[in-house]
């Protein structure tokens, strides 16, 4: 088959699937996710045959996306309403837009993808002149939008006497037109026989057969984890595909109207995107995956010549902090915390004794807040050097929010309370606090409110749910990052929320912005990630946000 060249203006995206290096040569393994192709030329073989050096790709075959394929969506206008599409052979990018270091320009878009411009170099078959074949009486269509396809009831093609940008007006052959052109279905009835694998099945009352009622059986495998996922994610979703699901399974066994079977159809449908938006979340988020262990080192205090505060000398203990993101990334920050500040906080964390509220979330509301007000511009120290992190590593908003997050989750759990430990457990019958101190695990006693305020937390490095979610919330404050600390009655808990579009997971809207939870208290969980026990979001009040 004769091959027909073509250069064009490239832009594509990619995701990098691995990279092996020889000497001074590096060989990536990419799949393009998206191609697009502008002003198409035509090119002679022996120019192409050069074209293999210096910065390229190069794939045998493109294919073309279609369903249920990790093919390439592949777009070449023509106009302003249509476009080309199809496979392309012999794939080549080079002449890569370059950077300052004179290598190809690559764009980050997040979530492993990156953007690139060249130019392309592909080839398509060389159509000949098709003969005309009488057209059938019974449509088949136009066939398969591919490259090279000539579909014998189309009488046309692309030839060469047609420039890349010209088609024929019926548009099929090599280069298939697509958005304004749509293919209508041949419009037939099916007998009204019930037939199929599923007969004496819940499923009888359907004429679609044994492939109709197999897409109905794996719609019910997905349909009941999916309905135990959503009683603890999103009660309102769990109602209404409840909802929907109790009215279609009552149609299988009642001639309601037709229109009734389509709510299968759609609870399906529903089903099956909800799953595919939420794939890697709902994966993660049933069974959290831990990130590696770091670790943190407190040095001792030293005497600070320099500072004094009321003839009292200073002294600076250092903390270092090494631990890794979800991408198992390894991070580091290193900082001071001051004895005369730390003081000033527990000073402050002191009046706070007295403080009261008609209710739970009030009263932790006016604690958090007044902590916050007297301890932001104490925690700026550890605040610029996030911000350097964030600069050395190139990290958008959302990766600093997680650096913030993982970060904290390193940090090894302390419980913090108000009483004395003998006096918390004669007065208490949770478990949790009971076996916890049975084991000897480290806690806080005689704290007011049961809460260390940021800076108080950033010196000793002890605190449980909501020192730590209050610490988060005002690192994401100085760093101009929406968030939220929320808290539980019921479920004796403190969270953190991010007001970042994260995409999935569970939230809670503040001001029109979608803050997404966050379980501090152990690693792996990601931003809109908490417990199953505790994603009922009723049961949870914004005590304080920015």
């Amino acid at each position: 088959m004769e091959i027909q060249y073509f250069k064009a203006d490239f832009t594509g995206i990619f995701k990098n699937k691995k990279s092996n290096s020889v000497g001074h040569f590096i060989f990536s393994e990419i799949h393009w996710n998206y191609v697009k192709l502008d002003n198409l030329k035509k090119i002679d073989i022996d120019v192409f045959d050069k074209l293999k050096s210096g910065y390229y790709s190069y794939t045998e075959l493109l294919k073309q996306k279609r369903k249920f394929s990790k093919s390439t969506e592949i777009f070449i206008p023509h106009g302003e309403t249509e476009y080309l599409t199809g496979d392309l052979k012999h794939f080549l990018v080079r002449d890569f837009q370059l950077n300052a270091q004179k290598l190809p320009l690559l764009t980050d878009l997040g979530n492993g993808m990156t953007q690139v411009f060249g130019s392309a170099y592909f080839g398509i078959p060389k159509i000949i002149q098709p003969q005309v074949i009488p057209t059938p009486s019974i449509s088949k269509g136009n066939g398969m939008n591919i490259f090279g396809n000539l579909i014998p009831t189309n009488n046309s093609g692309y030839s060469n006497s047609t420039t890349p940008n010209q088609l024929p007006q019926n548009a099929s052959g090599c280069f298939n037109r697509n958005i304004n052109n749509v293919n209508q279905p041949l419009n037939t009835t099916l007998p009204n026989s019930g037939g199929g694998c599923f007969r004496s099945s819940i499923f009888a009352n359907n004429n679609s057969g044994c492939i109709g009622n197999i897409f109905r059986l794996i719609g019910l495998v997905y349909l009941i984890p999916s309905l135990m996922y959503l009683w603890y994610a999103n009660p309102l979703l769990f109602w209404v595909v409840a909802i929907l699901s109790s009215i279609w399974l009552v149609s299988r066994f009642f001639s309601f109207k037709k229109y009734f079977s389509w709510i299968g159809w759609l609870l399906l449908g529903f089903v099956a995107f909800y799953w595919y938006k939420n794939y890697h979340f709902i994966k993660n988020d049933i069974k959290h995956t831990e990130n590696k262990k770091g670790n943190i080192k407190i040095y001792p205090p030293k005497e600070d010549g320099k500072s004094f505060k009321n003839n009292e000398r200073d002294y600076l203990t250092a903390k270092e902090i090494n631990w890794f993101d979800f991408l198992n990334n390894k991070l580091n920050i290193f900082y001071q915390t001051s004895s005369l500040d730390f003081l000033d906080a527990q000073k402050n964390h002191v009046k706070l004794a007295n403080v009261q509220g008609s209710s739970n979330s009030e009263l932790f509301a006016k604690v958090y807040n007044s902590m916050l007000n007297h301890d932001l511009p104490y925690i700026d120290s550890v605040v610029i050097k996030l911000k350097v992190l964030a600069k050395q590593k190139n990290l958008n908003k959302l990766k600093l929010a997680e650096a913030v997050t993982t970060m904290i989750q390193e940090i090894p759990y302390c419980l913090v309370h108000d009483q004395s430990c003998k006096e918390l457990l004669n007065a208490t019958d949770n478990s949790f606090i009971r076996e916890y101190h049975e084991e000897g695990k480290p806690c806080l006693p005689n704290i007011i409110a049961g809460v260390q305020s940021p800076y108080e937390f950033l010196h000793n490095l002890k605190g449980d749910c909501d020192t730590r979610s209050l610490l988060a919330h005002a690192i994401l404050t100085k760093l101009r990052i929406p968030s939220s600390v929320w808290i539980s009655e019921a479920y004796g808990h403190s969270i953190l929320g991010v007001g970042l579009p994260v995409g999935s997971g569970n939230f809670k809207e503040i001001n029109g912005v979608n803050h997404y939870a966050v379980e501090l208290t152990a690693k792996g969980f990601r931003i809109g990630m908490i417990s199953p026990e505790h994603r009922n979001m009723g049961n949870w009040e914004i005590a304080t946000f920015n």
